[in-house]
Parts: structure tokens; C-alpha cells; sequence
């Protein structure tokens, strides 16, 4: 008699019970979703900081090397029987660079002498070679071009593009370079430089047993 007026009351705070344990284990849930949620926001938002850091370091580190180059520029020592011509470029990772030609102010044998000298990453470097120039000539050959390990930089593009510039000064109508057998497997990446990127018109084509010659006209 007792037990069938207490087990429906038992049932009952069973019943209770069982739904506040689940009103209680969807609370923990929702409480668990939601700590994940910030924690992975913290997350986010502490990869955008060290994105952010990482990218004033390389602009602090670029600025630094940018003055680097300007002030060894400025303090390149010229012989005085040469013309210096001085450029800055902002590479596009946002280096400064400068780029020095020097040019004999006076015919030697009925040829001036020209070299080029640039300043990236704080060191010196002679990324070409340039033969001289004529007395009665338009044009003038470059010898030899290597960027050797700064390479995709940009950099051989502004030597071409200021040395036709600075070259105006001179009546010179056209830069030729010739390209060597030697560098036959290179032959796509030599095109790619030259005429794609620097406006050379292709004269003789490069093959396995003769020279590639290319010509730039300065308009």
C-alpha cells in the first residue's frame, strides 16, 4: 500500500531529475561550443598580430637596407675621369635600390669606357658587363649579365631600363646583347629577360652551336 503511493512519486522526481541532467548536459555543451569558439577567435586574432608584426619587421628591415644602399651610393667614389649617373628604384617587395653607370667623359682611342655598379641587400654588386662605347657608333653591347643569386628580383630590369635611359644622353640609338651556345638550356629564361620583359627584338635565334643576338631600340 505504501510503496504504491510512493513509487509514483519516486517515478515522478525520476522524471526530474532526468530533465534537469539534461537541461544541465546541453548547458555544459553550448558552454563547451561557445569556449571553443573564442578560444579559436583568440586564436585568429593572435595569428593577425604575428602577421601583422612579421610584415613591419620585413618593411623596418627593407627600410634599413634601403638606406643602406642610398648612403653607399653617396659615398661611391667616382674617378674624375669618369660621369656618374645615379638611380633609385623600389624593388617591389619595397627595397630601395641604386644603380650607378659611369661613363668615361672622354674618348680613349675613340671609345669611352662604361661600367655599372649596384647597391642591394647593403652589398655592392656588378650584375653587368658592358663593352664600350664608339666613337661614330648608335649602339652598344652588353658584354655579359648575371644577377647571379638575387635572381627574379626585378633588379636586371631596372639596370635595362635606366642604363636605356642614361645611354639618351649619348645619341645612342640601340643596346645588343648576344647570347652564348653555352647558355642553349637557358634559352626560355634568356627570351623570357629580353624581349618579353625588356623590349628586345629577337635578330638571330639562339641554338646549340650559334650565338642568339637580340637589339633594343631606344626610341
Amino acid at each position: 500500500m505504501v510503496i504504491n503511493i510512493i513509487l509514483p512519486w519516486l517515478l515522478v522526481i525520476l522524471v526530474f531529475l532526468v530533465l534537469l541532467l539534461s537541461m544541465l548536459l546541453k548547458k555544459s555543451r553550448s558552454e563547451i561550443h561557445a569556449c571553443k569558439r573564442i578560444s579559436e577567435m583568440a586564436w585568429e586574432v593572435n595569428r593577425e598580430i604575428d602577421s601583422q608584426l612579421t610584415k613591419e619587421r620585413q618593411k623596418t628591415s627593407y627600410l634599413v637596407l634601403s638606406v643602406q644602399n642610398i648612403t653607399n651610393a653617396v659615398n661611391y667614389n667616382c674617378s674624375a675621369d669618369f660621369e656618374k649617373y645615379t638611380y633609385l628604384c623600389e624593388l617591389p617587395e619595397g627595397q630601395h635600390i641604386a644603380i650607378i653607370f659611369e661613363i668615361e667623359r672622354e674618348h680613349s682611342q675613340n671609345a669611352r669606357n662604361a661600367d655599372c655598379t649596384i647597391f642591394v641587400d647593403g652589398e655592392k654588386k656588378d650584375p653587368i658587363l658592358l663593352k664600350k662605347l664608339f666613337r661614330n657608333r648608335d649602339s652598344i653591347e652588353i658584354e655579359d649579365f648575371n644577377c647571379m643569386d638575387y635572381k627574379g628580383r626585378g633588379i636586371g630590369t631596372f639596370v635595362v631600363q635606366k642604363l636605356a635611359e642614361m645611354l639618351k644622353s649619348y645619341d645612342i640609338k640601340k643596346i645588343t646583347a648576344k647570347m652564348s651556345p653555352v647558355d642553349y638550356e637557358k634559352k626560355d629564361r634568356l627570351y623570357n629577360f629580353y624581349i618579353n620583359k625588356n623590349g628586345f627584338r629577337l635578330v638571330r635565334e639562339l641554338t646549340k652551336d650559334k650565338w642568339g643576338f637580340v637589339v633594343k631600340d631606344l626610341l
